[in-house]
């Protein structure tokens, strides 16, 4: 679970329509500045290896990890602008980190 998500679910916000108060929108924005990071680097390292695997001749497996190249660096851009995508059940939500 990232950073964002674990910090709802323990406020207790991780549910439709939740609202932050300002302390907890702050809170949540610093959380997802650490997942922003995590996920940027999942992105560099899927990148990586993509081309090692174009390399190798492996281009379905390069192309797999090209895939999560671009999922990881949405992920990264979406914790950025203070977006927090989180789940309820198994279906993903997402919660704004303003109040």
């Amino acid at each position: 679970m990232h950073a964002g998500d674990a910090y709802l679910n323990s406020i207790g916000k991780a549910t439709n329509h939740s609202v932050l108060s300002a302390h907890e929108a702050q809170l949540l924005s610093q959380r997802l500045q650490a997942d922003s990071r995590d996920f940027f680097q999942a992105a560099a390292i899927s990148f990586i290896d993509a081309l090692r695997s174009i390399e190798g001749g492996f281009f379905s497996w390069a192309t797999v990890k090209l895939y999560y190249t671009v999922f990881y660096a949405l992920r990264a851009r979406l914790a950025l602008n203070g977006d927090c995508i989180f789940y309820v059940v198994r279906s993903p939500k997402l919660l704004c980190a303003q109040p």
